[in-house]
């Protein structure tokens, strides 16, 4: 069974419980992997430069989220392709995103399917996902 680190939802660090880490499979484990794909900026980690979205930093054909007046599908597209690159993702049911503060913030309220599972299928919904908070 896979397993990642619970991250603590305000704070985003290590989650330690009785002077342990905690640790997070399944569901829990797909929808922080989302959360934190959508919470992570393009060239932010040293390690994976590639890696994350274009909020601010425009990539290739000049693509910025924040701040820019792209279209809103334009936006839907790029934040539905890289939640649908996370594994344990199959298909995206249902995604939400809302722009507030003069282009500056979004929310996401997502819906995926994640499987098999012992042969089956599971939806798991994540609701305001804050991003460029």
């Amino acid at each position: 069974m896979a397993y990642t680190l619970k991250l603590d939802t305000f704070y985003h660090d290590l989650t330690i419980k009785n002077g342990h880490l905690v640790r997070v499979s399944g569901a829990d484990e797909v929808r922080q992997r989302i959360k934190v794909a959508l919470w992570h900026y393009f060239n932010e980690y040293f390690l994976n430069r590639p890696n994350g979205l274009p909020y601010y930093q425009q990539k290739n054909a000049g693509v910025s989220i924040l701040g820019s007046k792209m279209s809103r599908q334009t936006i839907y597209n790029i934040i539905h392709a890289k939640i649908l690159s996370i594994p344990g993702v199959l298909a995206i049911k249902n995604a939400q995103i809302t722009k507030a503060g003069r282009d500056y913030y979004y929310s996401c309220s997502v819906t995926v399917q994640r499987g098999p599972v012992d042969g089956d299928v599971q939806d798991i919904t994540i609701q305001n996902i804050g991003i460029g908070e």
